[in-house]
């Protein structure tokens, strides 16, 4: 279990619903992120929009294709929420995590502390 320090930047919870993208799938590539800069900002089917991290992209221009599926959905508790912790993403510095209420998503892990340490 991981505990919640800081709550998450409006700026990082920009797609609303979650962009999911499969493998194979072509996608608009966009600018990459100053404050995560493993991430790209992509367009799916000329609307859905997301943050992705690049490595899962072959970008060629402003094109790329999906090498392997995603899903943005990210988590925002409140300071103190305990979450589990289910998958790291370590170049990118998110982890794929559980809430009280058995949500998943993504969770920036500088936002996290593990309790006893």
């Amino acid at each position: 279990m991981v505990r919640v320090t800081r709550r998450l930047a409006p700026s990082a919870l920009v797609t609303a619903p979650p962009l999911q993208v499969r493998r194979g799938q072509e996608v608009d590539v966009g600018q990459g992120s100053d404050e995560w800069p493993a991430f790209v900002f992509v367009t799916a089917d000329g609307e859905q929009k997301g943050w992705v991290p690049a490595r899962i992209l072959r970008i060629e221009g402003t094109k790329g294709r999906v090498l392997l599926g995603y899903d943005t959905t990210s988590l925002d508790p409140e300071i103190g929420d305990e979450l589990e912790a289910i998958e790291e993403d370590v170049e990118g510095g998110w982890l794929w995590c559980r809430d009280s209420r058995s949500r998943t998503g993504w969770f920036p892990k500088n936002h996290l502390e593990t309790p006893g340490r």
